[in-house]
């Protein structure tokens, strides 16, 4: 009688056995392990070339046989309070928009004298692939912004949060999503904003 393991084997031979079974399953498990680790590494590969300035076409596939690309659609939300930093952002975005790979729209491309309800603000939100948060004290108090917020995670989208400034973010619904510029370093603390992907 062998015991190993606390497991009693009525034979060598099926102890044999089970320490065989075992290294099958510990060389198996390394595989299995080594195809994870490989798994992981694409889907943080993913969501770093979906960040902000990684975006490509998206493809929506109607059937399985044929794929049609589209652009991406991209809400803005702001607090009018940044509008300047809102228009920059429309700045740096203009090439992916010359370029067919993204489309913006946020409240500012409202032409005077329209009336736009709360309610189709919203739709707009939910008719987009992703929603662009600039975050700061300002958009973080104002229930516009959080409703469109609320209305993305709803619609379970892509919420990007690019953060202007120190605020109190982490105690928000943002913090929950990967930010922009990178660790949450606001973007006025950059000499140079356009190194704001920087370590």
């Amino acid at each position: 009688m062998t015991y190993f393991l606390g497991i009693q084997f009525s034979c060598r031979s099926d102890f044999l056995i089970a320490i065989l079974t075992l290294k099958i399953f510990q060389i198996r498990l390394t595989y299995v392990n080594l195809a994870w680790y490989h798994y992981l590494q694409a889907i943080r590969i993913v969501k770093a070339t979906t960040q902000l300035q990684g975006f490509t076409f998206k493809e929506i596939r109607i059937t399985e046989k044929k794929p049609v690309s589209r652009p991406l659609n991209g809400f803005i939300t702001y607090s009018h309070e940044d509008i300047e930093a809102k228009n920059e952002l429309r700045r740096r975005l203009a090439v992916m928009e010359q370029q067919n790979q993204l489309v913006t729209w946020d409240d500012g491309q409202l032409t005077p004298g329209d009336k736009a309800l709360q309610e189709d603000i919203l739709k707009k939100v939910a008719d987009s692939d992703l929603l662009l948060y600039l975050v700061s004290a300002a958009s973080l108090a104002s229930k516009n912004c959080n409703k469109e917020l609320a209305e993305a995670i709803k619609q379970e989208m892509r919420v990007i949060p690019i953060i202007l400034e120190h605020c109190d973010w982490l105690n928000h619904q943002v913090s929950g999503f990967e930010v922009l510029p990178h660790k949450g370093r606001p973007l006025t603390k950059w000499n140079d904003q356009s190194g704001g992907g920087g370590s």
